[in-house]
């Protein structure tokens, strides 16, 4: 039997399959990736760095400096999603507009 999330390993990289079941008592259970009804949905270290196209020891570094905040759940280290999410905002780069691109192009 698969889980209802399961990964599989690429160098450096992980990608998440979701299967669903197709017969029997679970066949009724949806598997979502909404938040959790008490709040953001936590991710392990090879979740995020799976979204994030990054090693999880990059992750990890980036925890111990304190660049992204996270969450000890006893021994395992845990990042929420929206923290994901605000990550990937904050490195996003604004297109050009044609004026801009002009003026790069007889600049340089």
């Amino acid at each position: 039997m698969t889980h209802p999330a399961r990964f599989r390993e690429s160098p450096y990289r992980m990608r998440l399959t979701r299967t669903l079941p197709k017969k029997g008592p679970d066949a009724s259970q949806r598997v979502t990736d909404s938040p959790t009804p008490w709040g953001d949905r936590l991710l392990n270290v090879e979740e995020a760095a799976a979204l994030l196209g990054l090693k999880p020891s990059t992750l990890y570094t980036w925890a111990s400096e304190r660049r992204i905040s996270t969450v000890k759940v006893g021994r395992a280290l845990r990042i929420r999603l929206s923290v994901v999410e605000q990550l990937i905002r904050d490195c996003e780069r604004p297109a050009l507009d044609a004026l801009q691109i002009a003026r790069r192009t007889t600049e340089g």
